[in-house]
């Protein structure tokens, strides 16, 4: 039964595995946004930014209506620092300026100079670019030096002449995630532990319908619980490695460690009560 199971899970990471986002694997060849939320992008700071509705995290957000404006009368530069999912090199710039300009004339962000860093949120960091927006437009590309980040930093130097606020809608960084062998075996781990969970629920569910008996009683089964665990402990290690985040990478390698010597300890017992058996 478990080499049955072994197959399947590994049928099941393979199918999942070559599903995943294929920025992982190796230099994407075909250009991407490397920066936006639904790259596990975040800011990690901003100097001045409205509440919720017109903060700092709209301007990574992809949603082109609705975007940044500064705290009322707060003073230039106004500056943004954001991390990416990890290492790019980037060589393009947008930004979407399509601000309330009618109802609200020179609110439009106009000097703006950006930054990388691949050193920390707080030092490192080289320009990459000085940027005269035009008023007002949706769009506007920039091209740039191929330049590596980790950290971007953004800052606005001036508007169009609002008296108290500025606007931006979106920015963009394009570019593509460096390949990091790392970051595919970690995929793999937590993918093959995701895999092996649901072929363990899927033959388990199998087995009960065959044998007419109640699920509660498959699942109590020493052989199903063994292979969760293990599958547990394949998410929980492969996701530590994957995350970005300190805090969640603490806490899921502290979770894969208990739930190793969990592992270990159910092991033991079994060994042990086999050699009583035996006896």
């Amino acid at each position: 039964m478990i080499r049955k199971l072994l197959k399947i899970s590994l049928c099941l990471t393979f199918f999942l595995f070559i599903a995943t986002p294929h920025k992982i694997f190796a230099e994407n060849p075909l250009k991407a946004g490397v920066l936006g939320l639904r790259k596990s992008s975040y800011v990690v700071y901003a100097s001045s930014s409205h509440p919720e509705k017109q903060a700092a995290k709209n301007l990574i957000d992809g949603k082109k209506k609705r975007g940044w404006r500064s705290i009322k009368n707060s003073s230039f530069p106004h500056t943004f620092i954001f991390e990416l999912a990890g290492d790019a090199d980037i060589d393009l710039l947008k930004f979407n300026n399509k601000t309330r300009e009618a109802k609200h004339p020179g609110i439009s962000a106009k000097q703006v100079k950006v930054e990388f860093s691949t050193v920390s949120s707080k030092s490192g960091y080289r320009t990459v670019g000085d940027f005269t927006l035009e008023k007002g437009a949706k769009l506007q590309e920039f091209s740039i030096q191929r330049t590596k980040a980790r950290w971007i930093r953004l800052s606005i130097k001036s508007n169009y002449g609002h008296p108290k606020f500025t606007e931006l809608m979106e920015f963009e960084a394009w570019g593509v995630f460096e390949f990091k062998i790392l970051q595919i075996i970690s995929s793999f781990v937590w993918i093959l532990g995701l895999a092996l969970i649901l072929a363990a629920f899927s033959y388990h569910e199998f087995s009960a319908h065959l044998q007419k008996i109640k699920r509660q009683e498959i699942f109590k089964r020493d052989s199903f619980r063994k292979l969760c665990l293990l599958g547990l402990i394949l998410v929980t290690s492969g996701a530590s490695v994957s995350v970005h985040q300190l805090w969640l990478n603490a806490i899921l390698g502290v979770a894969a460690i208990l739930l190793a010597i969990v592992f270990v300890k159910s092991l033991k017992t079994q060994a042990a009560e086999a050699k009583e058996s035996k006896n």
